[in-house]
């Protein structure tokens, strides 16, 4: 499988191992993410095409990257626990348990 996460400033890591996934999620607590100029953070799986977006709002945002005229879906009450989660099944290619999810299509 081949994924990068990126975070709110631009770093991107290829293929980041579970400690430093949870360490980027980790950062969604931080101050400072509130005033950067992006406040969330993504996984990318380049396999399938899909990505993750992680918010400090608890808010998760699921696109296809393949499919560009379609608007993310997204949860909210997210936990960092259940974040972590999403991003390990994303990481291993896991579609199905992420397609699983209860995922709202957003209308604007």
């Amino acid at each position: 499988m081949l994924y990068h996460s990126t975070d709110n400033v631009g770093i991107t890591i290829i293929n980041p191992t579970k400690s430093q996934m949870r360490a980027l999620i980790g950062r969604l607590d931080e101050p400072e993410i509130n005033i950067s100029e992006y406040q969330d953070i993504i996984l990318t799986n380049h396999t399938c095409g899909w990505s993750i977006s992680l918010f400090p709002s608890g808010i998760a945002a699921l696109e296809n990257l393949e499919e560009e005229d379609k608007k993310p879906s997204t949860i909210s009450g997210v936990t960092r626990n259940e974040a972590f989660k999403m991003w390990h099944e994303l990481s291993i290619g896991a579609t199905d348990a992420i397609l699983a999810r209860d995922w709202k299509i957003q209308n604007h």
